[in-house]
Parts: structure tokens; sequence; C-alpha cells
């Protein structure tokens, strides 16, 4: 179970990763220099979140660092 969460967990960061700049050039007509400052944000949580979350896992679990992380990406299936 905790395999199959992380497996598409990395699944749906890839395919954010790979369509969000495609997505900003292609239908708001944005250049790749114009597109790359409205995905910092993205890495500005990412890169904390991953210097902590080895603690996390230890204190709290798999199942619910696991849920967290779906629970972070829910904003953005719904916008």
């Amino acid at each position: 179970m905790g395999s199959a969460a992380v497996v598409l967990q990395f699944a749906a960061a890839f395919g954010l990763f790979f369509l969000a700049p495609q997505w900003l050039q292609y239908v708001h007509g944005q250049s790749p220099l114009h597109a790359a400052p409205w995905l910092a944000p993205m890495a500005l949580g990412i890169a904390p979140t991953a210097q902590v979350t080895p603690v996390l896992l230890h204190r709290f679990g798999a199942r619910a660092v696991a849920a967290w992380g779906w629970a972070g990406w829910r904003p953005a299936w719904c916008c």
C-alpha cells in the first residue's frame, strides 16, 4: 500500500511538473521565461518539505505522511 501511494504521488508530481509549464505557455501564451516564475512557489514549498519529511515519517509513519501529501495536492486538483 505504501509503495503504491509513493508511485501515485510521483506520477502526479511528474504530470504537474511536465504539464503546468506547457499549459502556461500554450493556453496563456506566456514565454518560457514568463512561465517559470509562476512555478517557483512550488519549488519553495517542495524544498523545505523534502527536508522535514524524514522526521515526519519517523514520528508519524508512512500512512499519515502519505495522506498529508495527498491532501497537499488536493487544492491543485480542484482549480
